[in-house]
């Protein structure tokens, strides 16, 4: 009885690998295909994100609010508003009250980026090969997996960009 149990736990087990393993995969393949797309319009897969995430909170959303929704830490946010910043898609400025918090806000530049890259033709080739109830089923199994991510990560509440963008 054992044995079945403890090969019961190793096929469930490597079950769990290898879903987690083809999430991965397909994860990479689709970022390197959408960052291919991107790169013609001088920004990354992450500088899209914030980006969108500033067009779905508004201008004026705080950096630590923004490495929030993201799931990025201060450096790593902070390092990436200075990049975005420098190519002229965002203004950083000084909260007038707070002077420890940094306010974003799109350029025109970053605005007009957003709507070049919202085509998003190589997501539409990657997810045209699934049915619409496909899509339907795989957006409800992501959402359980995101939530039971964001939970593991100690993120118990469900991200306001998210949320807003998306629901």
């Amino acid at each position: 009885m054992q044995e079945v149990q403890a090969m019961n736990t190793k096929i469930e087990d490597n079950s769990y690998f290898k879903l987690w393993w083809l999430f991965i995969e397909a994860s990479f393949f689709s970022s390197k295909a959408r960052n291919k797309e991107l790169s013609q319009y001088g920004i990354t897969m992450e500088q899209a994100g914030i980006l969108f995430c500033i067009k779905v909170l508004g201008d004026n959303v705080t950096s630590a609010e923004l490495g929030r929704q993201r799931g990025r830490e201060r450096n790593t946010m902070s390092e990436a508003l200075s990049v975005m910043t420098r190519k002229g898609f965002i203004t950083k400025t000084q909260d007038s009250v707070n002077k420890n918090q940094i306010r974003i806000q799109l350029t025109p530049k970053g605005r007009d980026i957003i709507e070049k890259y919202d085509r998003k033709e190589s997501l539409h080739d990657i997810f045209s090969c699934l049915s619409e109830d496909e899509l339907l089923l795989l957006e409800q199994l992501l959402r359980k997996i995101h939530k039971k991510a964001l939970y593991l990560n100690e993120m118990n509440a469900p991200l306001e960009f998210l949320t807003k963008a998306f629901n």
